[in-house]
């Protein structure tokens, strides 16, 4: 679904953090394939969010330069 998705809509030089929230699968095997799938965009270190709260996510987003309120 990701793939159809990254096919419809051009993310050429746009920067994507990507995220999962299953409670067993980890990011890093998706990460990969998006990445070598979609070399012309240029992708963030993800992480996995189910059950963060809004503290914990908070450094995160801000390590990407966004603002957190």
């Amino acid at each position: 679904m990701v793939f159809s998705f990254l096919d419809t809509y051009s993310f050429n030089g746009k920067t994507v953090i990507p995220f999962i929230t299953s409670g067993s699968t980890g990011i890093s095997s998706a990460a990969s394939e998006l990445e070598s799938a979609y070399p012309d965009i240029s992708w963030k270190t993800g992480d996995r969010l189910n059950g963060k709260t809004s503290e914990e996510l908070k450094p995160w987003l801000e390590s990407f330069g966004i603002k957190f309120k």
